[in-house]
């Protein structure tokens, strides 16, 4: 059996600008890079690919950015 030793998806805390509703897709660079969830004041928590989650990405009209650390 194989062991994997780095996680590959997760969910993490973004940073939204603008507004998309709950399970909007996430994009980054016109790939799939996951689900949106829920969001509050600028901050929102996503299920996210972490080999496409770079740079800015979009869901829906909102743009994020992933806060890593």
């Amino acid at each position: 059996m194989k062991h994997k030793t780095e996680l590959r998806k997760g969910f993490v805390t973004v940073e939204i600008d603008g507004a998309a509703p709950v399970g909007s897709a996430i994009t980054a660079e016109g790939k799939p890079a996951g689900t949106l969830f829920t969001q509050a004041d600028g901050r929102a928590i996503a299920y996210l690919r972490f080999d496409r989650a770079k740079g800015e990405m979009t869901a829906g009209d909102a743009s994020l950015r992933w806060i890593e650390g």
